[in-house]
């Protein structure tokens, strides 16, 4: 038999064990097929094939019918430029049925509507056909439509692959090797200080970064609400890296390629993550992935680390580490929703309780750094969080200001430091951000009532047998909606935390040691009810909607967003309430063991939930992923204009010519040719009007126009010639970007010469 040297040995075993197995089972979602294999049931039957087809078979057939074209096709696919193949099982007697590739709202070379990129017939002596097309840019709404004119024809499957090589297998071995280095070397880390706690709670938090992962290890993408949405943002700045444009102001792949101001509404920073991977060769699935897995490391990390000094026990830490990332609201932004923005600034909220924490009442000196990147984190994640963060910052600074006097002055000018700092580092995202928050957006005229309609009732907030797939109701119902809780246990530590209050408040407020603890474990409390009070159908909002500046809540959109900071301040309760426990049973390993087991199982019956969402069914089916939202177009739009309109030029005057079209992130160029004798018309360009589109006509700069539908205009006086479109910034916004940067270095300079100071004194 043999032996551990050391019971230390164990635990970095047992660390090793679960990440090789975890890598073993994510190496098979790297090798998956790169073919989309479409049975009858991907595709859309005309409502004449109807009749026809029974959706218990794998198979559509049609027979003794009239012609009809387009019986049945694929679904409407954006894809990428290159090669594509496109394979058409079937079985029939005739010669006369065909297929064909297209697209009915691309252009084809003379400027009309409609391009067919390869067509075959379906001959009776074969079983399948091949399509190849090579896009030597983006299209939009391509699909495989087959036309049937006689006899009998069965279709069986239609496959597709992009002929393109990613390069995942790969990425999977470095991911892999990296890990397991950094692995080592923690562990050797930890080893050479002999910390054999510190080797127990690195496999916990592994274990839970892993555990937290499990929806991801698989060969399929799980589709949360938002998740095309966040698709079609990330190809956007991958379309835009590929073609070396830095920054993106408009996101050119959504709106089918119209262009859409998601950039410059919603922060992207971290979403360059995923689309870097894209640019070295990871398909956009596993891309999405490794983000997720990463954003899960980044917030264990994150939270212990927080926790841990905030509490001063890095047992206590381990504990709130695994309430607050298990707690099913954020369970929930990142499977059920897809909410990429909530969960990454989820992330970065225990760095801003610590630094707010130790600002406020502990070591204020040089914490303005941790507040700084807090709030660059939440703000570059998701601005609602950012409104709800500084909202609950202020509460707390009234609650906490007779502690606060101690030091006030030099204690607000850190705070002061770090707002200021905070600005100059986001000003890339603020100046541009604040330029268009003023536009006519169809936001503003959508779900004016949603924050009143769509809230959450008590009865959810503290649930344990939720289920996954579904989305917010209406108030008037609990039946299946989206799960809205912060999860049995944390509503446990609530409640414990006032018993133990009550019944040994005289006591424990005499020992300076316990009443300090007590006194937060209150400022926790009254935080958790007021956040979870925002939450609910019983909230006065109509009321604070008519608070100047406190009214900026009402922007967060549904009320339950409040669930995050609740899932904070109850973590910390709980964490309050193991050091209580500590206290009258000083058993504190029993204490540990039970609290994280309740934490975790109190998970389960979600994470296992979550195998019940749609899903795409590997890499390629998520290739062809990615859609737009419509709350920052205008709005006097509706979605069916943007839809219905096509990637084509528009003239009013019939016969004009369109050739040598060109789309790209940064340009859109084509030649017009007017009718013979004619030398004025308006033309619409397919891309969608935001103020600052530039026109060049044959060297001629002006300002675009406005169409009647919202897309660029601009009149031309000349019979025929060469427009150029560009998004041009005002300098401000390019001097935010350069300012950004200076800041960013600037603190990156003092926080190393700072520490080499440090490390010199020691």
């Amino acid at each position: 038999m043999i032996k551990l040297k050391s019971s230390k040995s164990k635990y970095i075993i047992l660390a090793l064990i679960l990440l090789i197995i975890a890598l073993g089972i994510f190496r098979k979602c790297f090798n998956t097929t790169t073919i989309m294999i479409m049975t009858p049931n991907d595709l859309i039957v005309s409502e004449d094939g109807l009749e026809y087809y029974d959706d218990s078979h794998d198979s559509f057939e049609i027979s003794d019918h009239s012609a009809v074209d387009n019986v049945i096709a694929t679904q409407k696919m954006q894809l990428d430029k290159g090669k594509y193949q496109f394979l058409v099982s079937y079985v029939t007697d005739s010669e006369d049925n065909t297929c064909e590739l297209r697209s009915i709202n691309e252009m084809d070379d003379t400027g009309k509507k409609g391009v067919v990129y390869a067509s075959s017939s379906l001959p009776s002596d074969k079983n399948g056909v091949i399509l190849t097309a090579d896009f030597p840019n983006d299209v939009t709404d391509v699909e495989l439509v087959v036309n049937y004119q006689s006899g009998s024809l069965k279709i069986g499957q239609i496959h597709m692959q992009n002929m393109s090589k990613d390069f995942d297998a790969l990425w999977f071995y470095l991911f892999a090797v990296a890990s397991l280095l950094i692995v080592a070397y923690i562990y050797n880390k930890l080893k050479n200080v002999n910390d054999e706690d510190g080797l127990k709670i690195f496999a916990l938090l592994l274990g839970l970064i892993i555990y937290m992962s499990f929806p991801l290890m698989n060969d399929f993408l799980i589709m949360g609400h938002d998740i095309e949405f966040h698709l079609g943002r990330i190809r956007g700045i991958y379309r835009a890296l590929n073609s070396g444009s830095f920054p993106m102001w408009l996101n050119m792949f959504q709106s089918k390629t119209y262009g859409y101001a998601s950039s410059i509404m919603y922060p992207q920073l971290f979403l360059y993550i995923p689309a870097g991977f894209m640019c070295f060769g990871m398909s956009l699935m596993n891309a999405y992935k490794i983000f997720y897995v990463l954003n899960n490391v980044a917030s264990v990390f994150i939270a212990y680390v927080s926790f841990k000094r905030i509490f001063k026990d890095r047992n206590v830490g381990l504990i709130v580490t695994f309430g607050y990332n298990l707690g099913l609201y954020h369970l929930s932004n990142i499977y059920t929703r897809a909410a990429i923005g909530e969960f990454l600034a989820m992330t970065f909220m225990p760095l801003f309780a610590y630094a707010i924490y130790e600002l406020y009442v502990g070591d204020y000196k040089n914490k303005w750094i941790y507040l700084t990147a807090s709030i660059t984190g939440i703000l570059q994640s998701h601005v609602l969080s950012t409104y709800i963060c500084v909202f609950f910052a202020a509460i707390t600074f009234v609650i906490l200001l007779p502690r606060i006097k101690s030091s006030f002055l030099q204690r607000l000018l850190e705070i002061l430091k770090a707002a200021i700092i905070s600005l100059l580092i986001n000003l890339f995202f603020i100046v541009p951000f604040l330029s268009f928050y003023g536009e006519d957006f169809f936001v503003k005229t959508v779900g004016d009532d949603t924050i009143y309609s769509e809230a959450a009732y008590l009865s959810q907030i503290f649930a344990i047998f939720i289920r996954a797939p579904f989305l917010s109701q209406k108030l008037g119902t609990t039946k299946d909606e989206m799960p809205l809780s912060l999860g049995l246990v944390l509503f446990i530590g609530i409640v414990l935390s006032i018993i133990f209050i009550a019944k040994h408040y005289k006591e424990w407020i005499k020992s300076s040691s316990k009443s300090a603890v007590v006194k937060e474990c209150i400022y926790y409390i009254v935080l958790s009810i007021i956040s979870i009070y925002m939450c609910l159908w019983c909230f006065p909002w109509r009321i604070v909607e008519k608070i100047p500046v406190l009214n900026i809540l009402c922007n967060i959109q549904f009320t339950w967003r409040m669930l995050s900071p609740a899932t904070l301040f109850a973590s910390l309760v709980l964490g309050c309430v193991i050091i209580f426990l500590r206290w009258i049973y000083p058993r504190p390993k029993v204490i540990y063991g039970i609290a994280i087991l309740l934490i975790t199982l109190n998970s389960l019956y979600y994470m296992e939930n979550v195998r019940e969402m749609d899903t795409a069914k590997n890499k390629v089916f998520a290739s062809v992923l990615g859609t737009s939202d419509w709350l920052y177009s205008y709005a006097d739009n509706t979605q069916s204009v943007l839809e219905d309109r096509g990637n084509i030029v528009t003239s009013s005057e019939e016969g004009t010519v369109i050739t040598n079209f060109y789309k790209s992130q940064d340009v859109t160029s084509f030649d017009y040719a007017l009718p013979k004798g004619v030398n004025e018309a308006v033309i619409d360009i397919p891309l969608y009007y935001y103020p600052k589109y530039m026109i060049y006509t044959d060297g001629k700069v002006s300002d675009a126009d406005r169409s009647a539908d919202g897309f660029v205009s601009t009149k031309v006086y000349e019979n025929k010639g060469t427009i150029e479109v560009r998004y041009t910034v005002p300098a401000i916004w390019n001097m935010s970007y350069i300012i950004s940067l200076i800041a960013v270095i600037s603190c990156f300079v003092y926080i190393v010469s700072r520490y080499i100071r440090r490390q010199r004194a020691v």
